[in-house]
């Protein structure tokens, strides 16, 4: 430490001379006059602490008090009050207090009577000064609950005061009176010695002094006690102006650090062990909300959720370990709002205090930047994910449904869902894919991308707009009003909706994100976002084309599929051949003509035209026959590669129909003669006929007639004859002939029918019921004379019951007439049988005919051809190949089936099958 400066005049005391008798009783008299003084002072400087101490003890009291009090107050319980009105009893100045509720009723009150003295009631109304009743509200929960009144009077206080003061004046006076006296015995009686050792002492004091040297007088005052002392008061004081001047040094400097930290920017504050703020700064008043004051008279469990009083107890004794410490809190401000912050901590001990030295600084802004970046590494890993989820999709709804819920599972979002415009004119969006929470919001959701209110949200104006489209706040966007109350109520407090571009006008659709934070979307996002969107609409734009080729490669092979079926399955035979007539392919040939026995039998044709093909280059076609009654028509074609036939492409077709349908058309130009023919013939027939069938009754009638006549001259003149008939027989035949005139005419009417019917080509309705049996009897009656001059053994076996047909009995007795007619032809003796008989199908659908014979037979190869028209095996006997084409015709108008089966030299068997008609059984409707 540097030498102590000279001290400035006046401050050296000048005690030069011994002391006299007065001096010394007036130094007692001086002495007791400042005791007296000092104790008075005392007492003053008392007064104004007791007073301190008692508005301190009260407001103490009132704040330990008010949480208890809010409490008992908002439950209405009147122990927890007596409680509370008992604790604050603990202080000695209030003698009474009652708590009120919100409504002013009185829940308790508690009273402490003293008696009221003079000297005590000033002291008192000193203490009191300007406080004599304090009402303080009490709330609980944020709300007003009652209130909590006291009336404060320090009675006891005042009385211990009192004490304190007397003894205080009478300790001060008598301590005077004692020094005083003191002094006058060191004066008169022991000065030399105390002063010596009293200069020693003081030359002590001051720091710049050798230690522990002993005090010498200076040169010319070895005899002056009081110039020595003199000396030495001197020097203490300079060495103690000198401590004053580090003294004030050290003061600036702390009251610079003092306003450094009261300035700081950083938030400090010293906490005690019961967790109350023992001193906060200014920037942690401002950063929480609250003044200085109220600051402390609060606890951290006040401002801070995560340190309660049990927390707080473990956290203090970890520091008090650990000395050091950093940690990430929250402060709950004034407005409720939570301020997150990052704290130093040290644990100190000063003067015996144990208190613990906050650091803190506000981190908002830095966890809002981790937050934001912490969404935007969520969206860059959902894009990631994304490009990944289009590798692997195999088709554009799998990846729909991935993007959705990478979306909602990395990007941390609510819900998702895609839409696609619908391709009427309806111009509605409709979710094709969504994921997340939903519950029914996507099913009762109407979007247009009109220009009207359900056109008007993000997903309709992204659509028409083609820019993205955010409603940063749903719940005062007004754009969103169609669907904020279910959006709301799903808790979505922000959307997004992103166009999926398209090359075209519009876009391919929306991708629409629902977020549970309002702005929740800022440009980082929003950016990262649209490179979703475009990702995803590149996806489905390449699955669209990728599906586009799949349709095309389907339609190319079923088109080739189709040509090769078409090909390979053609009825004509198609090859390619070289120069040398060498076949290079070919398909598959007809199944009645084998590959190599047509390549054989066409090649030798072909191959006469094919130097001609090669030659001029064009296409030629002619006719052939493979020599098995199968006539072909080739087409030669050439293919050219590179300018030059190479090939030459043969198309064979069979025209064996052809010709045979050629045969066919000219038979039925014969059978349209025919039926020409048959007209004139019925219409001359018919005339003659007519005139039978009018005379045939005209006969009868005669006949009738004249039966008694010829009776009666049979009786008289006895027997005659009737050209050249006995009468007897004539009698007897005649009506026979007649009726065989009559039936006669009517058979060859039936067969002018026929004739009629055949030139016109027409059908005559088939309505009629009627059993099967009654064609066949009437077709074995007009074919009875040549069945008994064909065979002895024909017969009829019907069905015991009826079997009803619908259609036209004389038609299917026309047809039963040829069958049978067909197998009398056949018969070689009159021994051979011919059987007709009548059965039901096993289904009973159906009535069959059959009808077996034991006639020569046919032969395999004509059972096919024997309904041609104009075939026949019977040419030399005049057969005309025509019954039973007209046969099969009746047949196939009554919807029935004709088929034979034939034994050559054993027989034949005719099958007629005809749909039944059900006859409805008793009890049902008719």
């Amino acid at each position: 430490m540097s030498q102590p400066s000279t001290l400035p005049p006046g401050i050296a005391i000048p005690l030069r001379k011994r002391l006299s008798c007065r001096q010394a009783r007036a130094a007692v008299l001086v002495g007791m006059a400042v005791g007296l003084l000092l104790g008075i002072v005392e007492v003053i400087h008392d007064l104004y602490r007791e007073r301190t101490r008692i508005h301190s003890n009260i407001a103490q009291v009132l704040e330990v008090v008010r949480e208890a009090a809010g409490h008992a107050t908002s439950e209405n319980d009147p122990l927890l009050a007596d409680k509370v009105l008992e604790g604050l009893f603990n202080c000695q100045s209030i003698h009474h207090a009652h708590l009120n509720t919100a409504t002013g009723g009185l829940l308790r009150q508690k009273d402490r009577p003293h008696p009221e003295t003079g000297i005590i009631k000033w002291i008192a109304s000193q203490l009191l000064t300007d406080v004599n009743e304090i009402t303080t509200p009490l709330n609980w929960n944020g709300r007003l609950v009652g209130q909590l009144s006291i009336a404060v009077d320090p009675y006891l206080s005042a009385r211990d005061y009192l004490f304190r003061a007397s003894f205080t004046l009478l300790s001060s006076l008598f301590a005077a009176f004692l020094l005083a006296a003191l002094l006058t015995i060191i004066f008169h009686h022991l000065l030399t010695r105390p002063i010596l050792m009293l200069g020693q002492q003081l030359a002590r004091l001051d720091p710049d002094a050798p230690a522990r040297q002993p005090l010498t007088l200076p040169t010319g005052h070895q005899g002056d006690e009081l110039d020595h002392l003199t000396h030495s008061i001197n020097q203490t004081m300079e060495s103690f102006a000198s401590a004053l001047r580090a003294q004030q040094e050290t003061a600036r400097q702390l009251k610079q650090t003092q306003f450094s930290v009261d300035h700081a920017a950083d938030m400090i504050c010293w906490i005690g062990p019961d967790g109350r703020f023992l001193y906060v700064n200014q920037a942690m008043c401002e950063a929480a909300g609250y003044s200085q004051e109220e600051m402390k008279g609060m606890t951290v469990a006040d401002i801070n959720p995560d340190l309660t009083p049990t927390a707080w107890s473990a956290h203090w004794n970890d520091l008090k370990q650990r000395h050091r410490s950093r940690m990430e809190s929250q402060v709950r401000t004034k407005d409720g709002r939570l301020l997150p912050i990052e704290i130093h901590i040290t644990f100190l001990e000063i003067d015996d205090q144990e208190i613990h030295c906050n650091f803190a600084r506000d981190i908002s802004r830095r966890k809002e930047a981790e937050v934001a970046i912490n969404r935007v590494n969520r969206i860059l890993l959902t894009l990631s994910r994304g490009n990944e989820a289009m590798i692997k999709a195999t088709s554009e709804q799998e990846l729909l449904n991935s993007i959705c819920r990478l979306i909602v599972e990395e990007g941390g979002y609510r819900m998702v869902w895609v839409g696609y415009p619908t391709p009427d004119d309806s111009k509605r969006i409709l979710p094709v894919a969504q994921y997340g929470f939903d519950d029914g919001y996507l099913q009762q959701l109407e979007i247009t991308w009109e220009d009207n209110e359900k056109g008007c949200g993000p997903t309709g104006t992204a659509f028409r707009t083609r820019q993205p489209s955010c409603a940063r706040r749903i719940r005062t966007d007004a754009n969103f009003t169609p669907w904020r109350e279910e959006a709301t109520r799903r808790g979505y407090a922000s959307s997004i909706a992103l166009p999926l571009p398209n090359d075209n006008l519009l876009p391919l659709g929306t991708i629409n994100i629902y977020s549970a934070e309002t702005d929740a979307f800022d440009q980082d996002e929003l950016r990262l976002l649209e490179n979703l969107a475009n990702n995803l609409a590149f996806g489905i734009l390449k699955f669209r084309e990728a599906e586009e080729r799949r349709r095309a490669q389907r339609a190319m092979a079923l088109s080739e599929e189709k040509l090769r079926t078409l090909f390979h399955h053609s009825p004509d035979c198609l090859m390619t051949l070289d120069r040398q007539g060498a076949v290079q392919f070919s398909n598959r040939q007809g199944p009645n003509h084998p590959r190599a026995l047509l390549q054989e039998a066409m090649i030798p044709h072909l191959r006469e035209r094919l130097d001609t093909v090669f030659k001029t280059g064009q296409a030629m076609e002619y006719p052939f026959t493979d020599g098995e009654k199968a006539w072909w028509e080739a087409r030669l074609a050439p293919i050219f590669q590179d300018g030059k036939v190479t090939e030459v492409l043969a198309v064979c077709q069979d025209i064996t129909e052809k010709r045979t349908l050629q045969a066919q058309n000219l038979r039925n130009a014969r059978l349209a003669s025919l039926g020409v023919l048959s007209a004139s013939v019925a219409h001359e027939i018919n005339n003659p006929n007519n005139a039978i069938q009018f005379n045939v009754p005209i006969l009868t009638a005669i006949w009738e007639d004249a039966l008694p006549i010829l009776q009666k001259a049979h009786a008289g003149s006895g027997a005659f004859c009737l050209g050249g008939m006995p009468m007897d027989e004539a009698m007897e035949v005649l009506p026979q002939l007649l009726d065989g005139i009559r039936m006669s005419s009517h058979r060859i009417q039936t067969i002018i029918g026929g004739l009629k019917h055949m030139a016109r080509q027409d059908r005559e309705p088939l309505t009629q019921r009627f059993d099967i049996r009654e064609p066949i009897q009437s077709a074995l009656l007009i074919l009875q004379s040549q069945v008994r001059q064909t065979t002895d053994h024909c017969q009829f076996i019907p069905h015991p019951s009826p079997l009803m047909v619908r259609g036209n009995a004389q038609q299917l007795e026309q047809a039963f007439i040829n069958i049978i007619q067909n197998a009398l032809q056949s018969l070689r003796s009159r021994a051979n049988r011919v059987t007709i008989s009548t059965a039901p199908h096993a289904d009973h659908t159906r009535v069959q005919v059959i009808l077996r014979d034991e006639g020569c037979g046919i032969d395999p190869e004509h059972l096919d051809k024997l309904t041609n028209p104009f075939f026949t095996t019977r040419t030399a006997t005049g057969g005309m190949g025509l019954g039973l084409s007209i046969t099969k015709t009746i047949i196939d108008n009554h919807s029935g089936d004709l088929s034979f089966q034939s034994v050559p030299d054993q027989g034949t068997t005719v099958t007629v099958s005809l749909p039944a008609v059900v006859e409805p059984t008793r009890g049902d409707a008719p």
